[in-house]
């Protein structure tokens, strides 16, 4: 299922992902010059570049989502530069409608006013600026680049609908946000969403970052095959309980080392 959907997406996008590369790759290394010169204070790679942006393959995964079920809203939590929202925003654009919601607890957007009709930026804790949105806001897509929590999700049950996409960034090693994140959002909705794990663009063999949630209303009219219930169930289980037994026991050897650093 997974590489049929995204071989679909980008069956009917994929041209625009190709001509759109080399201007979104300028775009992106203006954003992070920008954000340097803006936040002296922000993380600098070693290209003297802000530090921390998503790939390339990542953004054109963005591009074919928003293209593709071109949705009305969008919660992202983690906004950092604004490189994510500047893709989803410009693909919304091709689209002819659509906002997002961009929250993060810092203030290094870097975004000039162009964008602004666009993106609105919530800066704050994710589950408490939920609050802010418009009481009839739908959140059609939420993109996670940094900690989707419990409390974030049940903040944003009242904003989702039985169509409402979960993507979430940096799923990867055991226990990287983006796997927390997908492990979270099954729990919540009772494993309900098909899982698009680190999916591939086109033949590329580079996989990207990201996993998406499919729920089963667009898997549906997509006409779709769905995963067998037992090992969907089972493969959660296997990946909640190797993910919190290490996030225990590396609290549990952080709390050895700082009685035994005190204690020497």
């Amino acid at each position: 299922m997974s590489q049929a959907l995204i071989s679909k997406m980008y069956d009917q996008y994929g041209s625009e992902v190709v001509e759109l590369s080399s201007a979104l790759e300028t775009k992106i290394n203006d954003l992070r010059a920008r954000g340097v010169g803006l936040h002296p204070d922000i993380r600098i790679a070693s290209d003297e570049k802000t530090a921390g942006t998503i790939s390339t393959d990542d953004f054109a995964i963005l591009h074919l989502l928003i293209r593709t079920f071109k949705p009305q809203a969008v919660f992202e939590v983690g906004t950092w530069l604004g490189t994510s929202a500047m893709v989803m925003a410009d693909a919304m654009h091709m689209n002819g409608s659509g906002h997002i919601y961009t929250c993060d607890q810092n203030s290094y957007y870097a975004l000039d006013e162009s964008y602004d009709e666009q993106i609105t930026r919530l800066i704050g804790f994710s589950d408490v600026v939920v609050d802010q949105l418009p009481a009839d806001c739908k959140v059609d897509m939420i993109f996670a680049d940094g900690e989707l929590t419990f409390n974030t999700l049940k903040a944003l049950a009242p904003h989702m609908s039985d169509n409402t996409i979960i993507v979430t960034h940096d799923y990867e090693g055991i226990a990287e946000k983006g796997v927390t994140n997908l492990i979270r959002s099954q729990v919540v909705e009772y494993g309900k969403y098909e899982m698009i794990i680190n999916p591939q663009i086109n033949t590329n063999d580079t996989k990207t970052t990201i996993a998406i949630l499919i729920p089963p209303a667009i898997i549906s009219s997509l006409k779709l095959h769905t995963t067998n219930y037992l090992f969907k169930y089972i493969y959660l289980l296997y990946l909640a309980i190797k993910t919190y037994s290490f996030l225990i026991l590396r609290k549990i050897g952080r709390v050895i080392k700082s009685t035994w650093t005190r204690t020497t």
